[in-house]
């Protein structure tokens, strides 16, 4: 449950008023093998755990799984592409986000997908921004969001 007790202190502790609080969530897809099976299992537990209304009884959490192709299509135009260049989308587009700790390249100790994960952060942020904002955003941002609905 360490992911979702995460986000909730993190909540409590920000002091967030906010009657409504949006969050956009990579959902598992494809086939898994080994221990990935249990991927999908993990997702449900998160999301029933932000939402569990014991918690989250002074404010409504309303959630938005997002396809990893989905966001591929936001990030890079297209809809499959290789990780690399989703996390150089974001370094081109959404670079200013990065933490200075963050920040790689093809020189960084691990590669340039090192901190893939922080990307993939920083990439559904904004593209919940542009779900709930598409107005600030390009029509092909725009179109590749489309889709997505909440639970």
């Amino acid at each position: 449950m360490l992911i979702a007790e995460r986000v909730r202190s993190f909540i409590e502790q920000s002091g967030y008023s906010e009657h409504e609080i949006t969050v956009f969530i990579e959902s598992p897809q494809g086939s898994f093998r080994g221990e990935a099976n249990d991927l999908p299992a993990l997702y449900w537990i998160i999301v029933n755990t932000l939402e569990d209304a014991e918690w989250n009884g002074s404010f409504r959490l309303v959630t938005y799984p997002v396809s990893p192709n989905e966001l591929f299509k936001f990030l890079t135009g297209k809809g499959r592409t290789p990780r690399v260049n989703k996390v150089v989308a974001v370094q081109k587009k959404y670079g200013h986000l990065i933490p200075d700790e963050f920040v790689v390249d093809y020189d960084t100790p691990g590669g340039i997908e090192k901190h893939a994960d922080v990307y993939d952060s920083i990439g559904l942020a904004v593209l919940g921004e542009c779900v709930l904002h598409p107005e600030k955003f390009t029509k092909a941002e725009q179109e590749a969001v489309r889709k997505i609905r909440r639970l």
